[in-house]
């Protein structure tokens, strides 16, 4: 609430989300200001901005994603990190640059932030766990992280690479089979 106190800011890539919500709204179909097809930012965060309606839906969007990701963060330290570094953890990344800027802008961000957060979730689960329900969950996030951001497409590449060269060898064969088939799936998005 904080940085989006005087309102949200637009940039050029905002002018283009706003447009393709407005035309998927009106036309079914997401396209630029000029009218053309709406290719070169993935699909998602439009769809998510038709729903909202208003910029004050767009602010509770992203002020739901924000606190969203913050909640799965601070549980995931509380998981992997002694008391006293879980507890700072959320207050970190709440006050820390990247997540006020983010939430200052009509930009695809703050719900990547939310899926990548959940991602990683049911991906620790799914590694600790070896339940389909878990891996089933995180591939359908995997899948829709490279449709609110491309940022997405490598982030998977980089959790997919840094398993199988770190972990391949320590699981047994079926998370084997569990990681291969959630990285194929995960990365068809």
């Amino acid at each position: 609430a904080y940085a989006t106190a005087p309102g949200l800011v637009g940039t050029g890539d905002s002018r283009f989300y706003l447009h393709a919500a407005q035309t998927l709204r009106d036309t079914g179909h997401l396209l630029n200001p000029d009218g053309t097809p709406y290719r070169y930012w993935p699909p998602l965060y439009p769809v998510l901005l038709r729903g909202c309606g208003t910029l004050a839906g767009v602010r509770a969007l992203h002020g739901l994603c924000l606190m969203g990701s913050l909640v799965l963060w601070g549980w995931l330290s509380r998981q992997l990190l002694p008391a006293r570094r879980a507890g700072v953890l959320p207050w970190l990344l709440a006050l820390s640059t990247p997540w006020l800027l983010v939430s200052k802008f009509v930009w695809a961000e703050s719900g990547f932030l939310l899926l990548f957060g959940a991602y990683a979730v049911l991906l620790f689960h799914g590694l600790r766990t070896a339940r389909l329900g878990w891996w089933g969950a995180a591939t359908a996030i995997g899948f829709l992280l490279p449709l609110q951001r491309t940022l997405g497409l490598f982030l998977l590449a980089g959790v997919g690479a840094g398993l199988l060269v770190g972990e391949w060898y320590r699981l047994p064969l079926r998370h084997r089979w569990l990681l291969a088939l959630h990285l194929a799936l995960s990365s068809t998005g």
